[in-house]
C-alpha cells in the first residue's frame, strides 16, 4: 500500500483521519489475514507520517518501507527541529529504505532549490510508490492541482497507470484502486466529497462499473492471500519439495552467501516451484482418472449392448459416467486445472528474477511477462509489485564478484536450462511416439477385425438366403464378443489420442527444442564475452525470451481446459 496526501492537514482532523486509515488496514487484515501489509511512505510531514504511525501501531503491526526522493542527508533539509526528530524516529522503525537516484537531467545542485528539478525529483518518489503499490490510500481534498508529483497526480497515476517510458507503447497501462479519504486542509476547509468518508476510486478502464472492479480486485487479492496461506501452512512434504527446488537452482552454491534480497527471491521460487509440481501431479492424476473412468463406463455400456443385457451393467455404466463428471466439476470448481499453470507461471517468473538479481539486474519481470494473459493471471503480475519494493536497494557488486556471479548464472541457469529443454524435448517426443504407436495398434486392430467381421456377416447373411431372423438368432450372437473387442479397441485408440493431445506433447517438444537452441546460443555468447556488462546484457535478453516463451506455454494450456473425454 502507498500513502499520499497533503502536508498541511489540520491538527483537529488528525483523529478522524487516523480512524479512517485504521479502518482500512483492519479491513485488509481481516480479509487477507495471511498477507503482510507493507506501507510505502516517504515520511513527509502530514499524511505520510500520520499513516505510518497508524500502520506501526500495536493494533496493526504493518511493515514500513521508506522511499526517499534524494539522499537522506539532502532530504532531511526539508525538516527541522521536532519534524526532523519525528522523521528519524519513524525511519528507525522501518524495515528498509531506498534513496532514489537523480532524475535524468537533474543535478545535485539543481535539486537543492525550489523549481522544476526539485519537483521532478519528488515526482520520482511518487512514481516509485505508485509503481510498487497495489492499493493507494489518499488523504486528498479531491482538487486537481496539476502540480508535478502532487497528490492529485499520484491518484491519477494509480488509477490509469504510470506514463509509459516508450514513445510508442502498445500495452495498456495497469491501474489499481485508490482508497480516497476526503481531507480538509488548512487552505481548503471543505473538500470535495464527505469529509473522512472513504470512497473507492477504480481505474477508468472499468468504465464506472464499481461492482465489476471491486470483484476483480477482490479475486486478485484473494489469490495473493492464498499463496501466502501456502507460505504459512507448508507441510513437511511441501517443505521437502521447496528444499529440492532451491537445491536445483543453486547447484552446490551456498544459500548463505547470497544477499538478503536474492535469498528472498530463492525462497519464493522454491515455494512456487514446489506448489507447481504438487498441482501438476494432481492435474495429471485427474486427467488419467477421467480417461480411465470414461473408458470403463464405455466398456460397461458396450458389454451391456452386446453380451449381457442386465440392467445392473447399464446402471454401472451410468454411475461411472456420473462419477467422472462429479470429479471433473469438483476439480474445476476448485480451480485445480489452472492452479498448476498459475504456480508454474509464477515459478518461471521467479526463476528469471532470481538470476537477474544475482547479476544486479533490477528490471521488473512484470514489464516483460504475461502481457497476453491479462485478467487471468493478473494476480501473479501484480503480486510481484510488492516483491519489487526492495529491488532498487541492492548493494553494489565488485567486478570480481560480478564475474563470479555471471559464471554461476551461466552454469546454474543457462547450461542447466539448455540440458533441461534437451531432455524435456526428447522425453515428450518419446511420450508422443508411444501414445501414437499404441493408438495405431488399437485403431488398426479395431478396423482390421471389424472389416473381417463385416465380411463374415455379409457372407453368412447372404448364405442364409436373407433369412434375417435365423441369422440374428444363430449367427449374429456368435460375433458379439468380437464386436465388443472391436469397439473397445477403437474407443481406447481415441482416448489415447485425446490424452496425448491434452498433454500437448507435440507442442511441448517443439517449444522445448526451440528453447534449447536459445539457451545454447546464450551459453556460447556469455563464454565469448570478456566484458561483464555485455554478459549481463545477454542474460537480460535471455530472461526476456524465457519469460515470453513461458507466457506462450501458459496460453497453450489455458486453451486446453480440463474436459471429460469422449471415446
Amino acid at each position: 500500500m502507498g500513502i499520499t496526501g497533503h502536508r498541511n492537514i489540520r491538527e483537529q482532523d488528525r483523529g478522524e483521519l487516523q480512524k479512517a486509515i485504521r479502518s482500512i488496514l483492519l479491513e485488509l487484515k481481516s480479509k487477507y489475514g495471511a498477507t503482510p501489509l507493507i506501507l510505502l511512505s516517504a515520511l513527509a510531514e502530514g499524511a505520510d507520517r500520520l499513516a505510518a504511525e497508524v500502520a506501526l501501531s500495536d493494533e496493526i503491526r504493518a511493515r514500513l518501507f521508506v522511499p526517499m526522493p534524494t539522499r537522506q542527508a539532502v532530504y532531511e533539509r526539508d525538516f527541522a527541529g521536532d519534524s526532523l526528530a519525528k522523521f528519524r524516529s519513524l525511519l528507525a522503525q522501518a524495515e528498509g529504505f531506498v534513496e532514489l537516484p537523480l532524475v535524468e537531467g537533474n543535478s545535485s545542485e539543481g535539486i537543492m532549490h525550489p523549481g522544476r528539478e526539485r519537483d521532478l525529483q519528488y515526482e520520482s518518489v511518487a512514481k516509485y510508490i505508485v509503481g510498487k503499490s497495489q492499493i493507494l490510500i489518499a488523504l486528498w481534498d479531491g482538487v486537481e492541482s496539476g502540480l508535478v508529483g502532487g497528490t492529485s497526480s499520484m491518484v491519477r497515476f494509480q488509477r490509469d497507470g504510470l506514463p509509459p517510458s516508450e514513445a510508442c507503447c502498445l500495452e495498456a497501462q495497469e491501474g489499481f484502486p485508490v482508497y480516497w479519504i476526503p481531507t480538509p486542509r488548512e487552505t481548503l476547509s471543505v473538500p470535495k466529497g464527505t469529509p473522512f468518508e472513504r470512497q473507492d476510486l477504480y481505474p477508468h478502464s472499468f468504465q464506472g462499473d464499481d461492482a465489476l472492479a471491486a470483484g476483480y480486485y477482490r479475486r486478485m487479492f484473494s489469490r495473493i492471500d492464498e499463496f501466502n496461506h501456502y507460505v504459512a501452512g507448508a507441510d513437511s512434504d511441501l517443505r521437502a519439495e521447496i528444499v529440492k527446488s532451491k537445491t536445483y537452482l543453486l547447484r552446490g552454491r551456498s544459500e548463505v552467501q547470497l544477499p538478503e534480497e536474492v535469498r528472498a527471491e530463492l525462497n519464493r521460487f522454491g515455494l512456487a516451484d514446489a506448489l507447481a509440481l504438487r498441482f501438476r501431479h494432481e492435474k495429471v492424476h485427474m486427467e488419467k482418472l477421467l480417461h480411465v473412468t470414461i473408458f470403463a463406463a464405455f466398456l460397461s455400456f458396450t458389454f451391456f449392448a452386446h453380451l449381457f443385457h442386465h440392467p445392473g451393467v447399464l446402471l454401472l455404466s451410468l454411475l461411472l459416467l456420473a462419477y467422472g463428471y462429479w470429479r471433473w466439476s469438483g476439480f474445476r470448481k476448485g480451480e485445480g486445472d489452472t492452479k498448476f499453470q498459475d504456480y508454474r507461471a509464477m515459478a518461471e517468473g521467479l526463476r528469471v528474477r532470481f538470476f537477474w538479481r544475482l547479476v544486479g539486474l533490477s528490471d521488473a519481470v512484470t514489464d516483460h511477462y504475461l502481457g497476453k494473459q491479462r485478467s487471468e493471471l493478473d494476480w501473479i503480475r501484480n503480486g510481484f509489485r510488492g516483491w519489487d519494493v526492495r529491488a532498487d536497494s541492492s548493494a553494489e557488486t565488485s567486478e570480481k564478484d560480478l564475474l563470479d556471479r555471471i559464471e554461476t548464472v551461466r552454469t546454474n541457469w543457462v547450461e542447466a536450462q539448455k540440458e533441461y529443454f534437451r531432455g524435456a524435448a526428447g522425453r515428450d517426443e518419446r511420450h508422443l511416439e508411444r501414445f501414437e504407436l499404441w493408438g495405431k495398434i488399437f485403431a488398426s486392430f479395431g478396423v482390421g477385425v471389424g472389416t473381417i467381421v463385416l465380411l463374415f456377416v455379409c457372407y453368412k447373411f447372404r448364405s442364409m438366403l436373407l433369412d434375417y431372423e435365423y441369422f440374428r438368432h444363430n449367427e449374429l450372437e456368435s460375433v458379439a464378443v468380437v464386436l465388443f473387442l472391436v469397439e473397445a479397441a477403437l474407443a481406447l485408440a481415441a482416448l489415447l489420442h485425446n490424452y496425448a493431445n491434452r498433454m500437448a506433447y507435440r507442442e511441448h517438444a517443439k517449444q522445448y527444442g526451440r528453447m534449447e537452441g536459445v539457451f545454447s546460443r546464450a551459453a556460447e555468447s556469455i563464454r565469448e564475452h570478456s566484458d561483464p556488462r555485455a554478459a549481463v546484457e545477454c542474460l537480460e535478453s535471455l530472461g526476456k525470451e524465457a519469460l515470453s516463451e513461458n507466457g506462450d506455454w501458459v496460453l497453450l494450456h489455458r486453451e486446453r481446459p480440463l474436459e471429460v473425454p469422449h471415446p
